[in-house]
């Protein structure tokens, strides 16, 4: 790779902004790599202050205010550059937009919002729960389905399946005919409500 050829008026922007602009900020505005930037920071002897080392307090403080003080005031306060207060919050894993503070009013309507929610997933899942029970109860029914015949007895509630009609279907009602014949109900999935007979000898 060529190595870069620094103009005076390049030098010279390194020199006033070396403390304030990170080396990939100035490797992205002089189109190098941030080890080209370290070099030729290095050559024109401009090294940037010793590390702080940041009390606990300190950055307690910062966990507290970061999102109330510009990052320009904070340097002042600790007596560091701006970069040395993006890259401590950064490594305390601190974005502004973050923190919020919110009034009481607010609270209380996130509080009233947190229970709307918490009820509507209760009867969400009341809801669902009840779902499963009956798919579970279709199920077992018609687990049990009988082959309709018309010389067999059957109760209220037993599922049929007809051949003829190559239905299934629920016994909902049990009746006599004027002619003394034994009658059931039968509402039948696709065939609709039929009136059958049973127990004929």
């Amino acid at each position: 790779m060529v190595s870069k050829r620094w103009t005076h008026e390049e030098e010279e922007f390194l020199k006033k902004n070396y403390n304030k602009m990170s080396n990939k900020e100035l490797a992205d505005k002089f189109g190098v790599t941030t080890i080209s930037i370290q070099r030729k920071l290095s050559r024109l002897n401009l090294i940037r202050q010793v590390q702080k080392k940041w009390s606990e307090t300190e950055e307690d403080f910062l966990r507290e205010n970061f999102c109330d003080i510009a990052d320009s005031e904070l340097a002042k306060k600790f007596s560091v550059t701006p970069i040395a207060i993006k890259r401590k919050l950064n490594r305390l894993g601190l974005r502004r937009g973050q923190r919020k503070k919110i009034s009481n009013d607010e609270k209380n309507l996130v509080e009233q919002n947190n229970e709307i929610n918490n009820d509507i997933i209760i009867e969400k899942n009341i809801e669902k729960i009840v779902e499963e029970k009956e798919v579970k109860e279709k199920k077992t029914a018609q687990g049990s389905l009988l082959k309709y015949n018309y010389s067999k007895t059957y109760n209220i509630g037993d599922f049929l399946f007809h051949e003829i009609f190559k239905d299934k279907g629920k016994i909902i009602d049990k009746q006599e005919s004027n002619e003394g014949f034994d009658l059931i109900v039968v509402d039948f999935e696709n065939s609709g409500i039929r009136v059958l007979v049973e127990n004929v000898n």
